[in-house]
């Protein structure tokens, strides 16, 4: 299993470390998938957009993680709201969500060991209080994978063939102005409207991007800001509203919304592999 120490992002990594050592665990940080602290994350807990920037470090799905929390507030409830998977091991009065279970850190273990308890857990049903602060952790994830790279990073490609870093970047930017948000659009105004897919991305030697990697980014979270105040107007009635998709069938403006969250992570691990920063 990859462990990420998701702590309250407030102190600096000498602090964590410090942390680390007081609990009796290894304080290098390359020991864990992720570290959290006041350096590398951009929200707080109990932000939901916290824990959604991890899922997007470490390049898995929401549905892939087991939170393991001490505080209903700041662990639990914005854990769940994203659809993370929740072990209580607090003191207080609590009810676990369906699938989500309480106890001491032992049980914990004896679970996953040998009841294989993560074997059973399957997916929570998407709903719309999920879909904001993965689109907005998901930004938290990109720019903080971009905040060290060298200028000439930014054109290496992985292997041939492979999109470079600055190509990700710029397909992110391209596709929430011209697929992403156009089809969430129609499907908020037109009655059970046919979605045809986007055309093909170009290949790596064919995808020119024309401009600094930074300013694809920036133009990024610019269309995404857009994406969200159109999510922000939508009614529980718009969230079902209907559409046929020419791959996935029958589906959802809430379906959609969720499927551009992980064309997001697709990218993010796509970068994080290219970086060598996924475990």
């Amino acid at each position: 299993y990859q462990v990420v120490i998701a702590t309250n992002p407030i102190y600096t990594p000498e602090a964590i470390q410090q942390r680390l050592r007081w609990a009796g665990l290894v304080d290098l940080f390359d020991h864990y998938a992720f570290v959290t602290h006041a350096e590398n994350t951009h929200f707080s807990k109990p932000n939901p957009a916290y824990f959604a920037e991890i899922l997007g470090r470490i390049g898995i799905e929401p549905d892939e993680a087991v939170l393991v929390g001490d505080s209903i507030r700041n662990d639990m409830v914005p854990a769940n709201t994203i659809g993370i998977h929740t072990y209580y091991v607090g003191h207080k009065p609590f009810e676990p969500p369906s699938q989500g279970r309480k106890g001491t850190l032992q049980s914990f273990y004896d679970a996953i060991t040998g009841e294989k308890w993560l074997d059973t857990l399957t997916p929570y049903a998407h709903a719309p209080q999920m879909i904001a602060p993965q689109l907005v952790g998901n930004l938290g994830a990109l720019f903080g994978m971009l905040e060290h790279i060298q200028p000439h990073f930014w054109h290496q490609h992985p292997i041939p063939g492979e999109w470079s870093i600055l190509q990700v970047v710029c397909h992110l930017a391209e596709s929430e102005r011209t697929v992403q948000r156009p089809r969430l659009a129609t499907i908020r105004d037109e009655d059970n409207p046919f979605l045809s897919p986007p055309r093909e991305p170009l290949d790596a030697d064919h995808f020119y991007c024309d401009d600094k990697g930074y300013n694809y980014a920036n133009n990024f979270a610019q269309e995404r800001q857009q994406t969200l105040d159109l999510l922000e107007k939508l009614s529980a009635t718009d969230w079902q509203r209907p559409a046929r998709h020419s791959i996935f069938g029958p589906t959802t403006l809430l379906e959609m919304a969720y499927f551009t969250a992980r064309h997001d992570r697709l990218h993010l691990n796509q970068l994080c592999q290219t970086l060598g920063q996924c475990k």
